[in-house]
């Protein structure tokens, strides 16, 4: 009897084993599900997003010269700024709104909308009456054909900014309650009403530059107000905490207690983001102190390399927000997105890989396809042949930036997600004096210096450094299991 009975029991344990390690492969793909459930909304979100901005600059660029290269330095300027204050609020406001109990949802997304008011004025102090000052500070000068467009441009959007910083907070709050189906509709009503504003205030009521910024400020509103909308809904069946209906109010004491929160964190996302705006601010200048040829092509490709691959913005959200997840869940939380059988652990380690494989594979895809159709996309986003020339001889350089930054963007995602925040401020401070240094290098060199096309491929190659010191760094973090990341110690 006792050999049957041995017998009998390796065959249970071989058959737990294989129930179990059926479980876990089964528990793999409903996360490969869940980062696609996340990241597809996201991903088509990104790709409605850029079109305004490629139908600004193919609208503009039929203006003339000047006006092009004169909003390619507005749109650095205020993006620079926006990436500044906006960016940090989406990336924080994603993770502690998933975090936050129930109870506390409706303080959370109130503490929110207050602070990206507050970004918002701030913006509107900043760039509004020193709009000026601030583009002569990008290398243009007041006598230069590029100066009255860059302003009017610039001025605009910096009135118009409060409304940019709120479609962004009530981005980052859907994303947190996991819904980034909303999102995508505010998105794609912003996209319809900024392509459809943009000939008339254009063209037909002659306001140029000033008319591209003020489609995009109306775009904004509309796509925040369609966001609030559907919050209240929520507030009121009772899905923010509180009753059904919205009633009970807010309670001071906690949406005290959780703005403080998000101003701490957020301060801190702010100074990780200065080196982000140290870079492309650098950047910037050095294009528009080489002409307006040089700054109209930088502007273009900025436009184009970087719209292709904001996609990869989608595997940032769903890397972020299931990393989150599967690190509490290690620590013994309960999430709104189930591992079992799968370890946390072993969850925790799929989301990080599944996240830069689909990186790798997505930018590789948009590189070559923006390769093959790049003469059609220039000829149709500026009628000028110098600037088409300048914008086809660095395609080449782009598109390899354009690839590490597919992978930076999840390995940035990890980062938020396992709320290393201090750490994350040492990657972009790094990474944007690499940048930066990188340039300066190959300008000593003599690939800078002689002006023209030489100059833009050595602002690329440093733009390319700047994404590829965040890879590398934040692969290392992790590899380290310090910080947050000893969770991930077998």
């Amino acid at each position: 009897g006792a050999v049957p009975r041995r017998a009998g029991a390796q065959g249970v344990a071989v058959a737990v084993a294989d129930g179990q390690e059926a479980g876990e492969a089964d528990a793999r793909r409903r996360l490969d599900k869940a980062i696609a459930a996340i990241a597809l909304p996201s991903f088509a979100q990104l790709c409605t997003e850029p079109l305004a901005g490629i139908v600004d600059t193919a609208n503009v660029g039929h203006l003339s010269r000047a006006a092009l290269g004169g909003m390619g330095v507005a749109v650095a300027a205020q993006y620079s700024l926006t990436k500044l204050f906006n960016d940090p609020l989406l990336r924080v406001t994603t993770s502690l709104v998933a975090a936050a109990p129930k109870e506390e949802k409706s303080e959370s997304i109130a503490a929110v909308l207050v602070l990206a008011i507050v970004l918002g004025v701030t913006q509107v102090a900043w760039f509004g009456p020193g709009a000026g000052a601030a583009i002569q500070h990008m290398g243009v000068a007041t006598n230069a054909a590029m100066y009255a467009p860059a302003v009017s441009y610039l001025r605009i959007r910096a009135l118009g900014a409060p409304l940019g910083s709120l479609l962004l907070a009530l981005t980052g709050v859907c994303r947190g309650l996991g819904d980034a189906k909303w999102p995508l509709y505010a998105s794609m009503v912003a996209t319809v009403v900024n392509v459809a504003l943009d000939p008339l205030l254009i063209f037909t009521f002659g306001l140029g530059c000033g008319g591209a910024a003020a489609a995009t400020v109306a775009a904004q509103g509309c796509g925040a107000l369609l966001l609030l909308v559907k919050l209240a809904r929520l507030r009121r069946d009772g899905a923010l905490g509180g009753d059904a209906g919205g009633g009970g109010g807010l309670r001071w004491s906690v949406l005290v207690r959780v703005l403080r929160n998000f101003v701490a964190t957020a301060g801190v996302m702010i100074a990780r983001n200065w080196g982000k705006v140290f870079c492309f601010t650098f950047m910037a200048r050095q294009a528009a102190l080489q002409g307006a040829t040089i700054a109209a092509a930088y502007g273009l490709v900025f436009q184009l390399g970087f719209a292709t691959s904001q996609v990869a913005e989608a595997l940032a959200t769903s890397t972020q927000v299931l990393l989150a997840q599967a690190l509490q869940a290690i620590k013994g939380a309960a999430g709104k997105f189930s591992f079992a059988p799968l370890p946390p652990r072993a969850a925790a380690k799929r989301v990080i890989q599944r996240g830069l494989q689909a990186g790798l594979l997505l930018s590789l895809v948009l590189s070559f396809g923006t390769f093959v159709a790049k003469d059609w996309m220039l000829a149709r986003m500026t009628s000028d042949g110098p600037v088409q020339a300048a914008a086809a001889a660095v395609m080449p350089v782009v598109l390899l930036c354009q690839v590490f930054k597919a992978l930076a963007y999840p390995m940035n995602g990890c980062l938020m997600g396992a709320l290393d925040w201090s750490f994350s401020a040492v990657v972009l401070w790094t990474a944007g004096a690499t940048g930066v240094g990188v340039y300066s290098a190959l300008s000593a060199l003599g690939l800078g210096q002689g002006g023209g096309v030489s100059a833009l491929v050595a602002m690329w190659l440093g733009l390319t450094s700047f994404f590829g010191a965040q890879l590398v760094l934040g692969l290392t973090r992790i590899a380290s299991c310090t910080g947050p990341w000893r969770a991930l110690r077998d």
